[in-house]
């Protein structure tokens, strides 16, 4: 099964949810994903489609109409945790810079500007590149990402919870090139485009 990697991804603990048996491989980006499904290489991929605080993820939206021939087979509902972790023996008040994935900055916002005001944010590939990134740091520095993480990149854990909303959660999408046998509580995605881009299309 493709995911959204590296390994330590908040996608590849909902691809473990879906299948905790399955091979997973990482891919480094959602099209990567999509494609590794399209072409066959893989015969499934989990990717992100919607977080409760920041709304759509883009990309997925438009691999999905780019590509006819990816379906969504089924859907994950991952609450997310935020943690601030950082190299062994990290001082959080000694910290100049933070690193995380454009998403998990904006979902610890208010946290961020609180505790750091004065630290840069500084945007990674993906929340668990984000700790290679705080440790391989020139300057004191520190990741926000999974828990497993920390695990991962032998990372010590500053602070958990940090997400400025508690219940903060991610719609995860897996994506097949066949549906999923009707089970009657099923859901429909549709998409709509229209032949001019004007305000309140979707109100006439």
């Amino acid at each position: 099964m493709a995911f959204l990697g590296p390994s330590g991804t908040y996608t590849e603990e909902a691809a473990l949810l879906y299948d905790p048996a399955a091979e997973l491989r990482p891919f480094p980006n959602i099209t990567a994903v999509g494609m590794a499904v399209a072409s066959g290489e893989t015969p499934q991929g989990v990717v992100p489609i919607e977080n409760s605080i920041e709304g759509s993820v883009n990309f997925t939206l438009d691999l999905l109409l780019s590509e006819g021939s990816l379906l969504i087979r089924n859907e994950m509902v991952l609450p997310i945790e935020h943690y601030l972790m950082g190299k062994p023996g990290t001082r959080p008040e000694s910290i100049e810079v933070i690193y995380s994935h454009p998403q998990a900055l904006a979902q610890c916002r208010e946290y961020l500007e609180t505790r750091f005001p004065s630290a840069v944010r500084s945007a990674s590939l993906s929340t668990a590149q984000a700790v290679g990134d705080a440790i391989a740091s020139t300057v004191p520095a520190a990741a926000i990402a999974p828990r497993r993480s920390a695990e991962l990149y032998s990372a010590e854990i500053l602070d958990s919870g940090i997400q400025d909303v508690a219940a903060n959660a991610t719609r995860f999408v897996v994506l097949a090139k066949t549906d999923h046998p009707p089970t009657g509580n099923d859901k429909t995605s549709l998409f709509f485009t229209f032949d001019e881009d004007v305000p309140g299309q979707l109100t006439r």
